[in-house]
């Protein structure tokens, strides 16, 4: 018997259907490479190989949607409370810093500040804002 290249194999018409059926049950993908690539046991089969990029094919052979939880640590609920924040009712903006950027702004944001918003560059329609202060 000759030398057989697994990633020239073809994953089975059962194996993409299982994945597409975890993928229409809004399962991670993570979480799916995780128990794939976890089930090997004595022999490596092509789908313990299974890329980002076969699950892509696999979403657009089966048309299944890319909404939903794209990784296990995204939040799949709604988590702002209006009794915290009463009048808030649309708008809604998050910051996060650490120590040492709450200095900087602290030292260098009394002058000139800007405020950049980039939108619509993630998967979740999330904008992007970038704050950036003067050091001069």
């Amino acid at each position: 018997m000759g030398h057989v290249d697994l990633g020239q194999m073809k994953i089975t018409r059962e194996e993409k259907e299982d994945i597409a059926r975890k993928l229409e049950n809004k399962i991670p993908v993570e979480a799916i490479l995780d128990d794939i690539r976890n089930s090997m046991n004595q022999k490596l089969e092509r789908i313990h190989l299974i890329t980002q990029q076969d699950i892509k094919n696999i979403k657009e052979e089966y048309n299944i949607s890319s909404d939903g939880i794209l990784d296990s640590n995204d939040v799949d609920q709604n988590i702002f409370d209006e009794t915290l924040y009463p009048g808030m009712k649309e708008d809604f903006l998050l910051v996060i810093m650490n120590s040492s950027q709450k200095d900087m702004l602290k030292f260098y944001g009394n002058d000139t500040i800007c405020l950049d918003f980039m939108h619509g560059m993630n998967a979740y329609g999330f904008d992007l804002a970038t704050l950036l202060v003067l050091n001069d």
